[in-house]
């Protein structure tokens, strides 16, 4: 058969305008009640332009795309070609952008990690590699837990010694301006925490020891 056809690049921005759209949604604008600075999502920095690539998978087939933050836009670059892009109110269901100079409508719903995009008549399958929704799930089962990027720790809300829950929350770290939770995978004791707030985490470290607090056998 035939190799795929790659995924136009209206189909890869759709997909990114819906991400990008879900995060500015479900942050709290400053000044309302539970505002965090840490959580907004404009991409603002002081002296520069936030870059961030979006992981996206297409039959297994790498398509990511890198994002570029512009205040009221977007620039999108692809393959080494840049795309000017920016988020347009949702018109009777359909996810609405501008790309370039056109406009781009399109739906896409999203099932956890995978995205359904419909466009132009085609549907394509797409699976969001987001690093920090699976933070912890894995490297638990070397007794630690991770930083699945690099970032800085903003909140440490456990000691050692403590026993935990499945889900609860161990500590906050800040990344690409957002805040990510890193949570308990399972009932266990916290061992160990190697880093304090404010300290600067690279990529794959330790952040803390962790086991699973195992029943105690009752005798018979």
């Amino acid at each position: 058969f035939p190799a795929p056809l790659p995924l136009p690049t209206s189909v890869l921005a759709l997909a990114c305008a819906a991400i990008l759209a879900a995060e500015r949604d479900a942050a709290v604008p400053i000044g309302a009640a539970g505002a965090s600075a840490w959580a907004q999502t404009s991409g603002w920095r002081l002296l520069g332009t936030l870059s961030r690539v979006i992981g996206l998978l297409d039959g297994g087939h790498d398509c990511s795309v890198t994002i570029d933050y512009l205040g009221a836009g977007f620039t999108l670059h692809r393959a080494g070609v840049a795309h000017a892009l920016e988020l347009l109110p949702n018109c009777a269901g359909q996810n609405v952008i501008r790309l370039n100079h056109d406009i781009v409508r399109g739906t896409v719903v999203r099932e956890g990690s995978l995205l359904q995009v419909f466009h132009a008549g085609r549907h394509s399958t797409l699976e969001y590699l987001d690093a920090l929704a699976h933070a912890g799930v894995t490297e638990v089962a070397g007794g630690r837990l991770t930083a699945p990027m690099s970032g800085k720790i903003v909140a440490v809300l456990v000691a050692s010694g403590q026993a935990v829950q499945a889900g609860t929350a161990l500590m906050i770290m800040e990344a690409m301006k957002m805040e990510h939770t890193i949570a308990a995978p399972h009932a266990g004791v916290v061992d160990a925490v190697h880093y304090a707030i404010g300290d600067q985490v690279a990529d794959g470290a330790a952040l803390l020891s962790f086991h699973q607090d195992m029943p105690v056998p009752v005798a018979m």
